[in-house]
């Protein structure tokens, strides 16, 4: 439990720095490995899904603009 809290908290510290994109996909990566998952390609489809439909969800469908990297 305290490995999920220290990844919300790296979250927090690198959202301003890499992101939203990259810093929701290491994110989910890093949270679904910590409570087991161990299949890669999982890993990988999860986390793209999970970024792909928040993202769609804020930005496109309410407007919310995400810390980008570049913009």
């Amino acid at each position: 439990m305290a490995e999920v809290i220290a990844a919300l908290f790296g979250y927090i510290f690198l959202l301003g720095k890499i992101g939203f994109y990259f810093d929701t996909l290491i994110l989910s990566m890093a949270i679904m490995w910590l409570l087991g998952y161990r299949r890669k390609i999982v890993l990988i489809m999860a986390s793209l899904l999970i970024t792909t439909v928040v993202f769609v969800i804020f930005y496109v469908l309410i407007k919310v603009p995400l810390p980008t990297l570049f913009f």
